[in-house]
């Protein structure tokens, strides 16, 4: 097997970042599991004391379970990783601050992804040393994908093991940190209850009613995943920016809070649910049951209209004497000027915004450009169209 190529940076690939705590209670995959961590202990020059076995079968169930994952929803999708110690210590993204542990060990996870590489079961792409922007990858080989067939394993059978720890806490800079203190925030209660909720979805069959040509689409067509970053642990903050095809053993929320408090942010991410199309949203079914999708139209601007006793527009996003084309562009403005970190509150700052328009006509080398040339290209189109600075 040739060694791990370089991360080609700059290259869009589709890829999400890895789950943690995957188990499951399929004995021909537990069985597929421990023939592969026997082998790797074979190979050691020293075996692994039963204590690290265990860890490594752990480690080797969630990696593979992830693995199958892909496979039930795209041939091309990685799955990004983090091979920095950092990040399996306190306050990295591997770091379980509920137990005071990380979720994934250091050590037995990278020599378990380099193992199942040697075996030509992944490949492999690893982000260079001290390279800060990108993850490293794996997907699974055709010879992985076969073995999954021959076990004849589902994703129904794919769980995920109470002691994840589902609140992640993010600095200023979007970085995962420690968890604050809770000052007057119920923090236990919270845990409980999003602990019960998840509890409730494992045990619970969510499904989309839709062909397999049309599932197959999903995702493909129109949007290519950016490249993460590796402090970019959860990448379901990305909702809506890209679809990703859908992986129906995701049935977990995780809250992420924001500006290193428990009073910003929380937002519930993490059902695959939550990044489908909205064409498609309503063809989800509960346990066979058809949904509703209830949509409160400005729901923002009518809140804060209520709280001071007002009465709201009949449209709060479309402005007097703006083309009532730009609505996708008073929405954004609305949004960014209500909900933008403390930081932005300095007109200086205001030049990173950006409005909600793309070009015309777009360049041809739009889908391959970063942010910041994107949003450069997306505020001269709306000064041509508008005779005015977006900030």
């Amino acid at each position: 097997m040739p060694p791990s190529s370089p991360l080609k940076l700059n290259v869009p690939v589709k890829s999400r970042r890895n789950r943690v705590g995957l188990q499951t209670r399929s004995q021909e995959f537990i069985s597929f599991v421990d023939d592969l961590c026997c082998e790797l202990d074979d190979a050691r020059k020293r075996q692994l004391s039963d204590e690290n076995f265990e860890v490594l079968r752990r480690d080797m169930t969630t990696i593979l379970l992830d693995l199958f994952s892909t496979t039930t929803a795209s041939s091309d999708l990685w799955i990004g990783f983090s091979r920095g110690k950092p990040n399996f210590t306190k306050g990295g993204c591997y770091w379980n601050p509920e137990l005071d542990e990380p979720s994934l060990s250091y050590s037995i996870t990278l020599r378990a992804v380099d193992f199942l590489e040697e075996q030509g079961l992944v490949e492999q792409q690893k982000a260079k040393k001290g390279y800060a922007k990108y993850s490293s990858r794996i997907r699974p080989t055709d010879t992985l994908r076969k073995m999954f067939e021959e076990l004849g394993f589902n994703w129904t059978e794919i769980e995920t093991s109470d002691e994840v720890c589902d609140f992640v806490v993010k600095d200023h800079k979007k970085r995962v940190t420690s968890w604050p203190d809770p000052v007057g925030f119920d923090l236990q209660r919270a845990l409980d209850n999003l602990r019960s909720i998840n509890q409730n979805l494992q045990r619970t069959f969510i499904n989309l009613n839709i062909s397999d040509e049309a599932l197959s689409k999903i995702g493909l067509a129109g949007s290519t995943v950016n490249d993460e970053k590796i402090d970019h642990d959860m990448t379901e903050e990305d909702e809506g920016s890209s679809h990703y095809p859908v992986e129906f053993s995701n049935r977990r929320l995780t809250r992420i809070f924001a500006m290193n408090s428990f009073t910003h942010g929380g937002r519930f991410y993490g059902g695959f649910w939550q990044r489908i199309p909205s064409e498609y949203r309503r063809y989800i079914e509960i346990d066979g049951a058809i949904t509703v999708e209830l949509d409160y139209s400005t729901i923002q601007p009518r809140i804060l209209y209520a709280s001071v006793g007002s009465i709201p527009p009949t449209d709060s996003y479309t402005l007097p004497d703006w083309d009532p084309g730009l609505r996708k562009v008073g929405k954004k403005l609305f949004s960014q000027l209500l909900n933008s970190a403390e930081s932005s509150t300095n007109p200086k700052q205001w030049h990173r915004f950006a409005p909600a328009l793309e070009p015309v006509p777009l360049p041809s080398n739009w889908s391959t450009i970063g942010d910041h040339a994107q949003n450069e290209l997306r505020r001269s189109y709306f000064r041509t169209i508008t005779g005015r600075d977006y900030s």
